[in-house]
């Protein structure tokens, strides 16, 4: 009987690294027919959001020295800032400028998954992925959702949309490459990627449900994204979904699948009760300090939506953007 020898994980991030370098530079050389175009998105928004995800989770798998870390980090920056100077100030034509998209996007996955297995280092005790991971969905849903958030705000003016658009990590269209560059259907900002390598990096260390993790997290973040592009202009409860915080999914998930793995004494217990008080808290607060203040008539003053001054440079063209730690669509 022969057996068979499974594949390390180094063999398995180099290849996902190398399948986003590939479908970046490919999916925007690659024509569909008009009546396609819905389900090339939905296409193209599924495969770069889960390829990235396979290559943070086995990458987070290895063993890394700190220095190892550090370097990788550096390299990662570097390599995005050029990058992003070359996509924004030179026109290369469709070809290079996809293959240019394609690296820039090989580089924010280095550098973000780096940072976050950096931080990883500094976890010494699993319990603690309970507290951290609802602090970072509370400080998701204030910076998103409520109108003192400075990513909503960020998001709100060109300066700050293109500041951001400058290192994130793009998710293109099929057949959309242009003599500037590629058209995005979405833009996945790094923390995102940074807080999985994070979170990862612990569950591998302390031997908990990684693969289930995986499994989990994958078509969680797929629907999520869905769900912004496919209905950003709608809402629910007031919250539009154009703009939806990534931290909350992915925090969700990392703790239910690994519930069975914490074990906290009653003083831990005690004191992440009191964390998730005191976020739940802070979300109302920051809802409460946001709210519009009303006129006369009882009617909340009207405000121009983000990026309202934009309107009309790309009339009927939907464009969504998956920020820092959010996921945003908006009609432009």
């Amino acid at each position: 009987m022969e057996v068979r020898e499974e594949r390390s994980p180094l063999s398995h991030f180099i290849t996902f690294l190398a399948l986003v370098l590939l479908a970046g530079f490919a999916v925007p050389l690659i024509a569909v027919p008009e009546q396609w175009v819905e389900a090339g998105k939905a296409l193209s928004s599924a495969l770069f959001i889960s390829l990235p995800i396979f290559a943070i989770f086995f990458g987070s798998a290895l063993p890394w020295r700190r220095s190892a870390v550090v370097a990788a980090l550096v390299l990662g920056v570097a390599a995005a800032v050029l990058l992003a100077m070359t996509d924004r100030w030179v026109a290369p034509g469709p070809a290079v400028g996809a293959l240019v998209s394609a690296l820039s996007q090989v580089a924010v996955l280095i550098w973000a998954g780096a940072l976050g297995v950096l931080i990883a280092t500094f976890i010494r005790d699993r319990n603690l992925l309970l507290p951290m991971a609802a602090v970072l969905a509370t400080t998701d849903i204030i910076a998103v959702l409520t109108p003192v958030g400075p990513v909503k705000r960020a998001l709100e003016s060109d300066q700050g949309r293109a500041a951001f658009e400058m290192f994130a990590y793009t998710v293109p269209q099929f057949g959309q490459a242009k003599a500037v560059g590629i058209l995005p259907v979405a833009f996945v900002g790094p923390a995102d990627f940074l807080f999985l390598a994070m979170f990862f990096a612990v569950i591998h260390r302390f031997g908990m449900r990684a693969r289930e993790t995986l499994v989990w997290v994958v078509p969680a973040l797929a629907v999520y994204l869905g769900i912004v592009l496919f209905f950003g202009d709608a809402e629910v409860l007031g919250v539009p979904l154009r703009a939806l915080p990534a931290l909350v999914p992915i925090g969700l998930v990392v703790l239910a699948v690994n519930w069975r793995e914490f074990r906290m004494s009653p003083q831990e217990k005690l004191m992440t009760g009191a964390v998730v008080l005191v976020c739940v808290l802070a979300v109302v607060a920051a809802f409460a300090l946001g709210a519009p203040k009303r006129d006369e008539t009882g009617q909340p003053p009207e405000r121009a939506g983000p990026g309202s001054a934009a309107i009309g440079a790309h009339e009927g063209r939907a464009k969504m953007w998956a920020t820092t730690d959010v996921l945003w669509w908006k009609k432009r």
